[in-house]
């Protein structure tokens, strides 16, 4: 059975596959006209080639990172990430090859702040972005208001997306995007326990306070068993397990739990 790395290893090889096959493709409609077709086939095949080799040669480098830094790491998240970039040059070159130099260049510039990042933090370990989740949550998703300030936001066919700072223009989603994997990723890893036993989880407040509403409608007053569930789940956080049931942790929460169903029973 293959090591993490070497299936990592290994799924880098498609990626590499997609840009030489998606190159030769463009290179052949664009050479097809007034060029033999055995040259045509010669350059086409040299040059996607070329490009597969080296888009080839920048995804070991940072298979090289992850496989000294994190030996234990996913492996299958950078292969994926390398088959998005391989769809993403290919895909700019067919329309614009200058765009596309210049998306291969961010990409030689994200693997290496990728490498700066996971030896940073190899050293230091990953409590810092732990212990200031919640502020680069915060942060990143406030950026996605820059784009409607005025000066550095511009309006792009009818969207506010892009912010222009000097030369550098980019869309601040992407970072927050960065910003929310980072959130999800210590907090699920806090909560995986609760995650895993509990199953699916339906917040009691939201379900009540429907309830609450649609009799109101209806003119039935809501009862204080209604009103004093509520604020019993909602202050506490408690949950229904529509998936398997969680045990309750006390006696006297259980007891509890059924009285305020059998109140809410009786008033519905």
């Amino acid at each position: 059975m293959l090591s993490p790395r070497n299936r990592e290893l290994l799924g880098l090889v498609p990626a590499a596959l997609l840009v030489t096959a998606g190159f030769a493709a463009i290179f052949i409609q664009e050479r097809s006209a007034g060029a033999a077709a055995d040259v045509t086939l010669n350059r086409a095949s040299s040059a996607s080639l070329t490009c597969g080799a080296i888009f080839l040669g920048l995804c070991l480098a940072g298979h090289l990172v992850i496989r000294f830094a994190l030996p234990n790491a996913d492996p299958y998240l950078f292969p994926l990430g390398a088959v998005l970039a391989s769809v993403g040059i290919v895909m700019v070159y067919r329309i614009n090859p200058t765009l596309a130099r210049q998306q291969a260049q961010w990409m030689v510039l994200g693997l290496v702040l990728f490498a700066a990042t996971i030896l940073a933090l190899r050293r230091t370990g990953v409590g810092v972005l732990e212990r200031y989740r919640y502020t680069i949550v915060a942060v990143g998703i406030g950026t996605t208001v820059l784009p409607r300030l005025p000066g550095i936001g511009e309006e792009v066919n009818g969207a506010y997306l892009n912010v222009h700072v000097g030369g550098i223009s980019f869309q601040p989603a992407e970072l927050a995007k960065i910003a929310l994997v980072i959130f999800l990723a210590s907090y699920l890893r806090d909560n995986r326990q609760i995650l895993v036993t509990a199953g699916r989880l339906v917040p009691v407040a939201p379900v009540r306070g429907t309830g609450i509403a649609m009799a109101s409608r209806r003119g039935q007053p809501a009862g204080p068993g209604w009103r004093g569930s509520l604020l019993s789940h909602g202050a506490s956080g408690n949950r229904i397990w529509s998936g398997r049931k969680a045990a309750p942790s006390t006696a006297g929460q259980a007891s509890k739990r059924r009285r305020y169903a059998m109140l809410g029973r009786d008033e519905l």
